[in-house]
């Protein structure tokens, strides 16, 4: 997809030589007749020269990145290196925004075609996306012309997970997270088994549910530790609504 946009100033040009054209004409000014012909041939040959030139570079253009995936989390950043690549032996300068949803920050780019560049990602909601593209822009240097094209690729695959805190201990948690964000199960143990209750142990260790059901108190038995941390969130469409810029959902991360 091709999108061309014309400034103010191309008609601003457009009007003023048709107008000294127009005047010479009616004056009978020979000189100012030709003079304002001369001007605007000149002026749509230049015009002509560069849109056709900017529309060939940017139909073969094609945008590739060095790395298939990349992880980070919320708030750390990222260097990926790319290329713009055109068969036109052209290196213009452009302007690059890439195509990726909300979950990552990219800043927009002013590049070279034919040259490497790199591209800074910051990470800012937990989740995964995915960069499918970029839209590059073309501007000639009198600014009177504009050249758009989606470069589609197969883009690259960004994993955004929780920053790593430290907790009240001064211990980073299972995997990074704090033990605060640990499940109960996760901080005393995994359940192995139900079994009359100890009189010694912790009454924390009784399950009550079971212990009515059986009419006899009843505890439960847990491994040395959990295995994983296991959470539990909401992930209704309200706490993945953002606000001012961030999601409800990852508030719990924001240690």
């Amino acid at each position: 997809m091709i999108r061309t946009i014309p400034s103010n100033r191309l008609l601003v040009i457009y009007l003023i030589l048709s107008g000294i054209t127009y005047i010479g004409l009616l004056t009978n000014n020979l000189f100012g007749m030709y003079f304002g012909l001369v001007l605007f041939i000149v002026f749509t040959s230049y015009v002509l020269s560069w849109y056709l030139l900017a529309i060939i570079t940017a139909l073969y253009s094609q945008l590739t990145f060095e790395q298939v995936g990349v992880e980070l989390t919320v708030g750390s950043s990222v260097i990926i290196n790319a290329r713009i690549s055109s068969k036109i032996p052209m290196r213009w300068e452009i302007t690059l925004n890439l195509v990726h949803s909300p979950h990552i920050q990219s800043d927009t780019l002013r590049v070279r075609i034919n040259d490497e560049f790199t591209i800074k990602l910051t990470g800012r909601w937990i989740g995964y996306a995915r960069i499918i593209g970029g839209i590059m822009e073309l501007r000639d240097s009198l600014g009177l012309l504009t050249i758009q094209r989606l470069l589609t690729c197969n883009g690259v695959s960004v994993t955004i997970m929780p920053r790593q805190s430290i907790g009240a201990i001064g211990k980073v948690g299972i995997g990074g997270y704090t033990e605060r964000g640990l499940s109960m199960e996760g901080r005393l143990g995994d359940f192995k088994s139900l079994s009359i209750y100890d009189y010694e142990r912790s009454a924390s260790s009784i399950h009550w549910l079971t212990s009515a059901r059986v009419g006899e108190l009843m505890m439960i038995n847990r491994g040395d530790y959990g295995s994983c941390p296991v959470f539990v969130l909401n992930v209704s469409s309200r706490m993945l609504m953002p606000r001012d810029g961030e999601r409800p959902i990852d508030e719990p991360y924001r240690q």
